[in-house]
């Protein structure tokens, strides 16, 4: 392929990653005052302007920017992972924002489930964000500013720092004996290493184990009268 041709895949990739970006850019804006959104899709949504700022500055300079073929498959290797992202946050997005009845947080833990592990939208957008810089960088393309690479990499270390928008173990475990016998729970298979609540419940004569949450194991023993 020749440079040019090389150059017009990256340009066409940025391209499409820009129109992603705008379309759930376009989403969140007329749904961000909507009842129950999840408060971590604000965060991401603010970093669409500097998103699309880089991005459309590295699709005016590209067609001037001189590359080698090492550097070319870097650059088009990390601007197709980027639009890969970009489309499963918009998804993410359009899962969740319309359709006002329904529960939107239960709605996003599916799309989640659905996307994969990794795939929180604070995930995604930290990715993005990583790619583009990588891509735009003085080692590659060198299409963006030192200011605009000082302001990615403060975003970047934001989405690194925001509590999980969906925790990794949300439930809690519940066991019940409703038998004369002690109600003992297996260390092997009944143990509570998430942060849900651990409730071992016995309604019979046998006395009772109790875990309330990460904190000590208490052994509190109740006859039935």
């Amino acid at each position: 392929m020749s440079i040019v041709g090389e150059v017009g895949v990256i340009i066409g990739l940025i391209t499409g990653t820009i129109e992603i970006v705008k379309s759930t850019k376009s989403l969140h804006s007329a749904y961000k005052d909507a009842k129950g959104l999840p408060k971590e899709f604000r965060s991401i949504a603010a970093k669409f302007p500097l998103v699309l700022e880089i991005l459309r500055n590295a699709e005016k300079k590209a067609q001037t920017t001189k590359l080698d073929d090492e550097q070319t498959n870097e650059a088009e290797k990390n601007i197709r992972a980027c639009h890969e992202k970009v489309e499963a946050l918009n998804k993410t997005f359009k899962a969740v924002l319309p359709d006002a009845d329904a529960n939107r947080l239960e709605r996003y833990k599916k799309a989640v489930a659905a996307l994969g592990k990794g795939k929180r939208v604070e995930e995604l957008m930290g990715e993005i964000m990583k790619h583009i810089e990588l891509v735009t960088c003085d080692k590659l393309m060198g299409t963006a500013t030192g200011d605009e690479i000082k302001k990615l990499e403060e975003a970047i270390q934001e989405m690194l720092d925001m509590p999980p928008s969906i925790p990794e173990d949300i439930g809690s475990i519940t066991q019940h004996s409703s038998g004369s016998g002690n109600n003992i729970a297996s260390r092997i298979t009944n143990n509570n290493i998430g942060e849900g609540t651990y409730t071992n419940s016995n309604t019979g004569r046998g006395p009772q184990l109790n875990n309330n949450g990460p904190g000590n194991f208490r052994f509190n023993c109740k006859e039935a009268s």
